[in-house]
């Protein structure tokens, strides 16, 4: 029969996880001992049927800076029952050979799998959360002074912000402070995506590879408490620099980061920089746990064309964050109004039932609107830019791992 032509089949694209670094370690180094033993048996009896690879294997597996003996056996091309004992020499350098730089040029991709997958990770995050914070900046500006009416800024946005006009008051920012106005408290903003997205999406993927069950599968509930565990991380450790961008935002007083920091301590002390961390770790787990599980699991069940798309994640991402928000907005605007210092809460509930009597019971939902449309765009650069990134990390290291394998079937040296 004829050959059918494959050059008009699409080849259907592998799913690709993102597994811990020893996984990958492991998976690569018994890809390479399976060429080494076969390679061997190869010589042995030059053909590529044979008994006795896999024992070889595991030892290379096993014993590292070893002597490995194993019996082969020959099952084609030889009399039956052919055994022939093959020793073989090495040490972890056979397990681990490093390409040269000409053969990474063919593979430039590959040049990405030589920082360790954590670096990789943190520094996709905190790219990912640069790039989708800097877009939405003029939405979270606008958001904030809904949510406080104004705070302490007077004129035009005041007004604004108080009657809940959402295109008034976005309006009224552009005429009273220019286009700089919609970027103010940008720059902190920024410098608290870097550590905060990155910290948190790096989180989540360690998070999920500490909970897998002894298959290597993630349940729903242990994805949650990775979210979970996850928003909590990044919330503790980048909370001042969140304080400090919301008293830029709102205080027409203070001009840069320095001075928000002393004038803080000055008069309400050094804790005022956590002042709100009890709700904003209440609001952010359930937040993160839920958008990023919801994001895993419409992305794992999308269909294999979808999946492996930027469309596939910003539709994902889209609904993700749509749920989450709905959920846990209140939360943010209680955080937000404890952390004013003209108004004195107790507590959550003290604030709450202090904003129920003066505006009825959904004014925990006051600038819902501008966050949604601030977070849907967001959250989708990010989850979709991250999602971006792990693939390339993953790529890179299969690709990395292909040139070792090359290496280790053909050397004889440390180097290719």
């Amino acid at each position: 029969p004829a050959r059918k032509d494959r050059s008009n089949t699409q080849r259907k694209r592998p799913k690709y996880t993102m597994g811990s670094e020893r996984e990958m370690r492991r998976k690569q180094m018994n890809a390479k001992a399976f060429q080494m033993s076969k390679a061997v048996a190869g010589n042995v009896f030059h053909n590529d049927i044979f008994e006795g690879v896999d024992s070889l294997r595991r030892q290379l597996m096993n014993q590292p800076r070893a002597r490995a003996s194993v019996t082969l056996c020959a099952r084609r091309n030889s009399a039956k029952g052919a055994c022939k004992t093959a020793s073989v020499n090495y040490d972890d350098s056979d397990l681990n050979p490093q390409p040269t730089f000409e053969q990474l040029l063919r593979r430039p991709k590959a040049f990405v799998a030589l920082v360790p997958q954590p670096v990789a990770l943190f520094v996709a995050g905190a790219l990912a959360g640069t790039l989708a914070k800097t877009i939405s900046c003029p939405l979270d500006r606008v958001k904030i002074l809904l949510q406080v009416k104004g705070g302490t800024t007077g004129g035009a946005i005041a007004q604004a912000a108080q009657s809940g006009n959402l295109v008034k008051t976005f309006l009224a920012v552009g005429k009273q402070e220019g286009l700089g106005g919609y970027f103010k408290g940008n720059i902190p903003q920024v410098i608290r995506a870097i550590p905060y997205d990155a910290v948190r999406l790096c989180a989540y993927e360690q998070f999920k590879n500490l909970l897998k069950d002894e298959d290597g599968n993630l349940s729903v509930p242990a994805r949650l408490a990775a979210g979970a565990f996850a928003g909590m991380t990044s919330t503790f450790v980048t909370y001042p620099l969140d304080t400090i961008r919301f008293r830029l935002a709102i205080d027409p007083t203070v001009k840069s980061m320095p001075q928000v920091v002393s004038t803080m301590i000055r008069q309400e002390g050094l804790f005022s920089l956590y002042k709100g961390l009890i709700p904003s770790l209440a609001g952010i787990a359930p937040y993160i746990a839920i958008n990023y599980t919801t994001f895993d699991l419409m992305k794992k069940n999308m269909p294999d064309e979808l999946q492996s798309t930027t469309t596939g994640s910003f539709i994902a991402a889209f609904l993700a964050t749509t749920v989450a928000t709905t959920f846990c907005y209140p939360l943010d605007t209680l955080r937000r109004q404890m952390q004013m210092k003209t108004v004195k809460y107790n507590n959550i509930f003290h604030a709450y039932s202090e904003m129920s009597k003066q505006n009825g019971p959904l004014a925990v939902y006051r600038g819902f609107v501008p966050n949604m449309l601030k977070n849907l765009p967001t959250n989708s650069i990010r989850l979709a830019s991250f999602d971006a990134g792990k693939k390339l990390i993953i790529e890179a290291e299969e690709e990395y791992g292909e040139l070792q394998i090359e290496c280790a079937a053909q050397r004889q040296s440390t180097t290719c």
